[in-house]
């Protein structure tokens, strides 16, 4: 089950990262939740639900029991911040689980900018973080002094934590920016100029073929040909410019070589060659391969209105009672 819902999470996050909160009665009561984590329990369902949590790096946000004394309906989600509060009522006349109820920190209907998220043209995304240097943010990342952001932050009065994690927001946002490009704005697709010219120019070519002489449309046709085999070549061209291109960057952005990859690997199957009786040769080409088909439909196909219904009443046999 979560290896499917993994997939469908991989496929929706394709071209952005939505906010995905997984609710449900998932009867795990080995779990202890502390914190939105729990110990790891070696078993099969268990593996799996951590295996998740680990990967999407969600974290659980109900503390206490739905269910006797087991927490038993959860909710997953990889924004913790924009959940303010998560409320478990007592068991009713309807269920004998409790109500989990969750509030958000903002109107999921209002199209708003959402919690304290970093976002819009100075937020990360703004920034091309395919082509960033993540060795280098590593590197001065791991050279900060968290701990002591920390301490100073959890001096502030009354401070949740929320400071601490706008802190850090703010300055991972700072080393992004140094080691990752803004994103270029999304123009017109280019058209290759000289692929648009032999186009406009079959088009124009077949116009004319239409209206010309018999004398003259020789002359289009073999000019038509040769257009059209230009186009072909010029498209194997181009092909192979973009599977250069591929290749080159499978390191930078792997996304795009298998995006490539995966558009070209389904091949469409065609009918096989047909065996013929007569004399026991294969079939290859496709208008015979139609008659032999035509051929083999026909003879198993009866046609109802030459039935005569007298004759075929008399044909049935009586059963004896």
């Amino acid at each position: 089950m979560m290896r499917d819902f993994q997939f469908f999470i991989d496929k929706i996050s394709m071209n952005s990262v939505p906010d995905i909160y997984s609710t449900g009665d998932f009867n795990l009561p080995l779990f202890k939740w502390v914190d939105g984590s729990s110990v790891c329990i070696d078993r099969p369902f268990y593996n799996e639900v951590q295996d998740f949590m680990d990967s999407n790096g969600a974290v659980q946000m109900v503390d206490g029991p739905t269910r006797g004394s087991n927490t038993l309906d959860l909710v997953f989600t990889y924004r913790p911040s924009y959940i303010s509060d998560s409320v478990v009522a007592d068991e009713g006349l309807f269920s004998d689980h409790g109500l989990v109820t969750c509030s958000l920190s903002f109107n999921p209907l209002a199209g708003k900018q959402r919690g304290n998220l970093v976002v819009g043209k100075d937020g990360f995304s703004a920034l091309d973080l395919t082509t960033a240097d993540y060795d280098a943010m590593d590197q001065e990342l791991a050279a900060y002094d968290w701990d002591d952001l920390f301490i100073q932050c959890a001096d502030e009065a009354e401070d949740d934590g929320s400071l601490f994690l706008e802190c850090v927001k703010e300055i991972v946002l700072l080393v992004a920016r140094k080691h990752a490009k803004k994103k270029k704005k999304p123009g017109r697709r280019k058209v290759d100029r000289v692929l648009r010219h032999l186009v406009c120019r079959s088009k124009k070519l077949s116009k004319r073929l239409v209206h010309a002489s018999s004398k003259r449309s020789y002359k289009i046709e073999d000019e038509l040909t040769d257009v059209s085999k230009r186009i072909k070549e010029h498209l194997l061209s181009i092909e192979k410019k973009t599977e250069r291109k591929v290749v080159d960057a499978i390191k930078a952005n792997p996304k795009f070589f298998y995006t490539h990859v995966k558009k070209h690997s389904k091949l469409k199957s065609s009918v096989a060659p047909l065996l013929r009786e007569e004399d026991g040769e294969l079939v290859t080409d496709p208008v015979e391969k139609a008659e032999l088909l035509q051929d083999q439909f026909a003879a198993v196909f009866s046609d109802p209105s030459a039935v005569d219904p007298l004759a075929a009443a008399e044909a049935v046999p009586e059963f004896a009672e």
